[in-house]
């Protein structure tokens, strides 16, 4: 595999789960101008992502085991919710959410991880992803294709269906626009299209190049070029317009900030797009969804995102540090944004993060010293950065 596949293949992962919605290709029809309103959710079933886990009857892992249930495994959500997150680690990752309390099939009530779980998926979701994968991947043109069925299947269904149809219909927009990538990776001319797709300034694109961009960018796709290389992915927003009528007001608000992170990479090359500030308010916006959303379908990813950016807030990036190589020292912009942080959003989870670290690194003088060195140490190996 060419380093371009591994590199459009972790992105084309990244873009829905950490880096945003979708919207309508450009010059498409509006297929939803007549959707029905959204009925009512009923009850919310949930179904275990890993096997066997564990029914305890306290929301922590020193909770005595009721039962053991396997992948597939459907339970019914309660509604209550543990007080703080905990880390777990599930198929060798670590994932942090909340503990939900639950009813399984046996009638046994009790607590598990919620990182371990998911809304249950209904029919029509499960046959959405079965049409959707009839459709050819390898083709662009498939993109409205796969709008239009999201659109079709949605009329009438709840809010809480739709919302767990956008991830499947994100899900396939990635997957056409990492095959759309790794057919670039297979050319014959591949070493050359870097500069013929992204030329030096003052250059013209030559008319072939060109009218290969302008078809993407007709189904909704366009190019980006990180770090010296390049791949294609859904335009920020590129769903919305289709998937509006009938999601959720959470899911809305979800798209809308994910449409406006997205149109804005934030780190390229070691070094942050954004300014310190600009990041800080990334990290609250996600603390304040999560609070406000705790259920959210995507909160374990939206939560991993938000870790990513206060790793970063806290230190900074090998090419924008937040401590002066040579003096240590902390740098005036980054302790703006911490100090902006600490003022307006002091009780978020950013917010308590940057407390402790904030007075580490005045204990230390304001450099990042042997405290601050001890507390990074058992940051990372927590959260395993």
């Amino acid at each position: 595999m060419k380093p371009f596949q591994l590199l459009a293949l972790s992105l084309m992962l990244c873009s829905f789960w950490a880096c945003g919605g979708k919207q309508q290709a450009n010059g498409a029809t509006d297929t939803t101008s007549t959707a029905a309103a959204p009925a009512e959710p009923k009850e919310r079933w949930m179904v275990l992502k890993y096997d066997d886990m564990r029914l305890r009857d306290a929301p922590n892992k020193a909770g005595a085991v009721l039962a053991t249930y396997k992948e597939g495994s459907q339970v019914l959500d309660l509604g209550e919710r543990s007080d703080n997150e905990e880390i777990v680690e599930l198929r060798g990752e670590q994932v942090k959410a909340k503990w939900m309390k639950v009813r399984g099939e046996d009638g046994k009530e009790g607590w598990i991880f919620g990182g371990a779980l998911a809304p249950a998926p209904d029919p029509s979701v499960t046959k959405l992803q079965a049409d959707l994968k009839k459709l050819n991947q390898s083709d662009c043109k498939s993109i409205q294709a796969g709008l239009d069925a999201y659109a079709k299947a949605m009329q009438g269904k709840s809010t809480d269906v739709a919302d767990q149809a956008y991830i499947v219909l994100a899900d396939f927009l990635d997957a056409v626009a990492s095959a759309e990538s790794g057919k670039l990776s297979d050319r014959p001319d591949y070493d050359d299209l870097y500069m013929k797709y992204n030329p030096n300034e003052g250059d013209k694109m030559e008319p072939k190049y060109k009218a290969e961009k302008d078809a993407w960018d007709a189904c909704g796709l366009e190019m980006r070029f990180p770090e010296g290389m390049m791949y294609l992915a859904p335009k920020p927003g590129l769903a919305i317009s289709t998937v509006e009528p009938f999601v959720s007001k959470s899911m809305r608000r979800y798209l809308e900030i994910n449409k406006k992170e997205e149109a804005n990479i934030w780190m390229e090359d070691a070094g942050l797009n954004i300014t310190p500030l600009e990041l800080a308010d990334r990290a609250v916006t996600w603390d304040a969804f999560l609070e406000e959303n705790p259920d959210f379908p995507l909160a374990t990813s939206i939560g991993q995102t938000r870790d990513g950016y206060q790793s970063v807030l806290i230190t900074g990036s090998d090419n924008t540090p937040a401590f002066d190589y040579a003096t240590g020292k902390l740098d005036k912009t980054w302790k703006d944004a911490w100090d902006w942080v600490l003022k307006t959003k002091p009780n978020s989870d950013t917010g308590k993060l940057l407390q402790k670290w904030n007075d580490i690194v005045k204990a230390d003088g304001g450099k990042r010293g042997a405290k601050a060195e001890k507390f990074l140490e058992d940051y990372w190996k927590q959260n395993e950065m």
